[in-house]
């Protein structure tokens, strides 16, 4: 039997990872981190056969012991500060913990059980979105703490490989989005705004984003980690939507009596120039056979739905003030 060790297991990826490998036989374990926050572990309580240590990935002689207890065939890197707008305010930390955690992770590996295979997920914000859509080829100009972090994890991940021989994957996710991800991302908000028939206000309906679904993504990065050699690649969907498409979409699915949706353009909105990125998704279709299924405008619906569904879609105010440009 396969074993796999996952960090961050509680967060939105590491949830969806461990359903994926226990559902393929593996043993999964779990990292996170200490909290004090009641039920923080609300992702991953229903998997019973889960085995959860708790770790700061920050803390290298911690990660090292779990390491050693799991003694893992496989290792998902997936804890991390992953908001670029949180980045901007706390940039030590940020890095620390993306850069620091990464670096903690692959020395243990190495020195502990070297042959252990080892998923990093890199962010296409790393990439220069001038030349569209994005592959392993475009140019690097991170514009972000975040940013700047995963890009130096992307290198890690290059350098492990190449200098010690190790099997390191880096994944370059572009955007993702489920149930279960946090309330502030863009699609989220969108969708609780319409389940909750409330208005909202868009800095630019025209700008378009690619999204696609976590679980997805995470079905990716398992069958990345399951070829002779490995290599890097791009998960995405390769599939732009425009955000006044998607919040149109919402709220006829919504069925909401809100009707027109507030257009707002800021007095220096025609100077911005937004980043958009779109994947390309050819090398990993041709390696993997693997490409997403569903797209931004699928996502928006399912989100809608799980918020009708649930209630879950208290807003702070009644109009919603919406700027695409930190997702």
């Amino acid at each position: 039997m396969k074993r796999a060790l996952i960090t961050g297991v509680n967060g939105q990826d590491g949830s969806y990872l461990a359903e994926i490998l226990l559902e393929q036989g593996y043993e999964v374990h779990g990292v996170h981190r200490h909290s004090s926050v009641e039920n923080h572990l609300w992702r991953v309580s229903h998997l019973p056969n889960l085995h959860i240590h708790e770790a700061d990935v920050t803390d290298a002689m911690a990660i090292r012991k779990v390491i050693a207890e799991v003694y893992p065939d496989e290792l998902y890197h997936e804890a991390d500060q992953d908001h670029v707008g949180y980045s901007k305010a706390t940039p030590s930390y940020s890095v620390a913990v993306t850069v620091g955690g990464a670096v903690n992770v692959l020395e243990s590996v190495r020195a502990i059980v070297p042959e252990c295979r080892v998923f990093l997920p890199c962010s296409a914000t790393m990439f220069r979105p001038s030349s569209l859509p994005l592959s392993l080829n475009s140019d690097l100009m991170p514009d972000s703490p975040y940013a700047c972090a995963k890009a130096h994890v992307y290198h890690l991940g290059r350098y492990y490989c190449r200098e010690y021989g190790m099997y390191v994957v880096c994944g370059v996710l572009f955007n993702h989005d489920s149930p279960r991800r946090g309330p502030s991302y863009l699609l989220q908000r969108i969708a609780r705004a319409a389940a909750a028939n409330k208005p909202i206000i868009l800095t630019d309906p025209d700008y378009c984003v690619e999204v696609g679904y976590a679980k997805e993504y995470m079905e990716c990065a398992v069958k990345s980690l399951q070829k002779d050699s490995p290599q890097n690649y791009i998960i995405g969907s390769g599939v732009p939507y425009s955000i006044g498409g998607l919040a149109m979409a919402a709220y006829c699915r919504a069925g909401s009596s809100v009707g027109l949706i507030g257009y707002h353009y800021s007095e220096d909105s025609a100077s911005i120039q937004y980043q958009q990125f779109i994947a390309d998704v050819f090398h990993t279709y041709h390696k993997l056979g693997w490409q997403a299924k569903a797209d931004a405008m699928e996502m928006v619906v399912k989100l809608v739905d799980h918020y009708r569904k649930s209630k879950k879609h208290h807003m702070d105010s009644p109009h919603h003030h919406i700027d695409q440009r930190v997702r």
